[in-house]
């Protein structure tokens, strides 16, 4: 194999994992969709304005993307922000995220749920059992399950998977926080006490720090798949260094 053509194939495995993806959606009537950069809010947006109130968006583990409006599981083109309606989900249903294994659960105020993503059969696991309405649920790497309560202190909870019940964490000092994604270890998410910021959680405590401003609340959810494998950085390696001695020995 030539040294360019090797540089050529790691370059295009750097584009294709160059960062990840954070898709995004506005909790307002007529929802803007897009991309968001939690560093700087900065919003992207694809697409014309979806139709009905947005409430939440999701990204399954094959990249696909999925929102609540209207009370409504819609599934969102990525490429032209055309939304689809699949069906009715529960009464008040807030949030939605998928587990790594492609369950998707679904929030309503009070209870948890499993929705079935192509036909929108739900199975009620139970009450959350929170002191106030629920926020947005999110999971962690380690495929725990998280949500945080809609006041003026919001509060983290951990979720039971298979129950619904809740488990108090530690509250975030922070006004109704909605988390968007799990990354680096940490929740990101937004809020707006009285500007729209972007929020840091810390998923062992609760406690939240402020961040970017933003020129509105955004929904949003890492798509896994524009994350690269822990393998990926070892073939990238590998293939610099191969490249480094090749252009050793040519010199």
């Amino acid at each position: 194999m030539s040294i360019r053509l090797l540089v050529f194939l790691l370059l295009s495995v750097f584009a294709l994992h160059a960062g990840p993806t954070f898709y995004t959606m506005s909790f307002a009537t007529s929802p803007i969709f897009g991309t968001i950069d939690p560093n700087t809010g900065a919003v992207t947006t694809i697409g014309a304005p979806l139709t009905g109130y947005g409430h939440d968006i999701t990204v399954s583990p094959a990249g696909l993307v999925y929102a609540i409006v209207d009370g409504d599981l819609l599934s969102i083109d990525k490429s032209t922000g055309v939304g689809s309606t699949i069906g009715a989900l529960p009464t008040d249903a807030e949030s939605l995220a998928f587990r790594s294994d492609g369950t998707l659960f679904v929030a309503t105020h009070t209870a948890l749920y499993t929705v079935d993503p192509l036909t929108v059969g739900a199975t009620l696991l139970g009450p959350m059992g929170l002191p106030a309405n629920a926020d947005n649920i999110r999971f962690d790497g380690s495929g725990n399950l998280y949500v945080m309560s809609a006041e003026s202190n919001s509060g983290l909870y951990s979720l039971n998977t298979a129950t619904g019940s809740a488990s108090f964490i530690g509250l975030s000092g922070q006004d109704d926080i909605s988390l968007g994604a799990f990354y680096g270890g940490v929740f990101l998410g937004t809020n707006a006490p009285s500007i729209s910021q972007i929020v840091t959680v810390n998923p062992s405590t609760g406690a939240a720090t402020t961040g970017a401003l933003t020129n509105n609340i955004y929904l949003f959810a890492l798509d896994p798949t524009s994350v690269p494998e822990p393998g990926t950085f070892g073939l990238l390696l590998a293939g610099a260094t191969i490249v480094g001695f090749a252009r050793k020995r040519v010199r």
